[in-house]
């Protein structure tokens, strides 16, 4: 068996109720392989439309044939996450959501959102965002073509953006993180690794463990978090940041630069 199959057989062993360590151990063998491949394929391809492209069309994030966007995008792996999701959305009475990038929305599909709820989902892969409108798309739901780090971002209450940033170089996440301080939308729900580290740079379409709480990003602590992990290990989390937070530490950054 490929070394990509035994890290998709170790995830649909594992079960919610698993020693985090068997977690951690599939993280670990899970990215080496998507990361090795992504670089060694695409490490020329700093466009994101044309690495993400790549990724998704040889599915080298495929989580045991559940869903294209990786183990991350599984239904056992979410379980936790969703409910906190679902009870996030009508605490804070969202009643506009712009997530992107959106996957092949093998998770979001089972969220029940607030009933007058208006969703905009955003991936940068063409073919998946035209797939996705086929499928889901209704009077409250829509899909469209999306880059975080250059297309204006659409009105909306709150961005999420899981699972995303840690695929991204040092300065797409710059970019992207610069682009959303140029909109509207007063807050980010955004993945976040616990780390004490400097975050490492990648080329986009790899994968490091990013806290964007160290630098070279060194934004402040979230003001909310949701445990996104099958347990309670903490190992990731989506934190809640506002719109003033991130321009604040994106203009530090560009102080820094200068």
């Amino acid at each position: 068996m490929s070394d990509a199959g035994k890290a998709v057989k170790a995830f649909r062993d594992l079960g919610i109720g698993a020693p985090a360590f068997i977690a951690r151990v599939f993280l670990r063998r899970f990215n080496a392989w998507r990361t090795n491949r992504a670089i060694a394929n695409a490490a020329n391809a700093q466009d994101l439309a044309r690495a993400f492209s790549l990724i998704y069309r040889a599915r080298w994030w495929d989580a045991g044939g559940e869903s294209a966007s990786g183990p991350g995008s599984t239904l056992a792996f979410t379980t936790r996450f969703r409910a906190d999701f679902e009870s996030f959305l009508k605490e804070r009475q969202v009643s506009t959501l712009f997530d992107a990038p959106c996957g092949d929305w093998n998770w979001m599909k089972e969220i029940r959102p607030p009933a007058s709820m208006r969703y905009i989902g955003g991936d940068v892969v063409p073919q998946l965002a035209a797939k996705l409108c086929d499928r889901y798309e209704n009077a409250l739901r829509r899909f469209v073509v999306f880059d975080i780090t250059r297309d204006p971002f659409p009105d909306a209450d709150l961005w999420l953006c899981r699972d995303c940033l840690a695929h991204l170089s040092n300065a797409d996440i710059r970019q992207a993180l610069s682009n959303f301080s140029r909109s509207k939308i007063p807050f980010a729900l955004i993945s976040n690794y616990i780390g004490d580290a400097p975050n490492e740079d990648i080329v986009s379409g790899g994968f490091r463990p990013l806290d964007l709480t160290q630098p070279p990003f060194s934004m402040p602590k979230g003001d909310f978090a949701i445990n996104d992990w099958p347990d309670e290990e903490g190992v990731r989390q989506v934190c809640l940041w506002s719109r003033v937070q991130i321009s604040a530490a994106m203009a530090l950054i560009s102080e820094t630069v200068s």
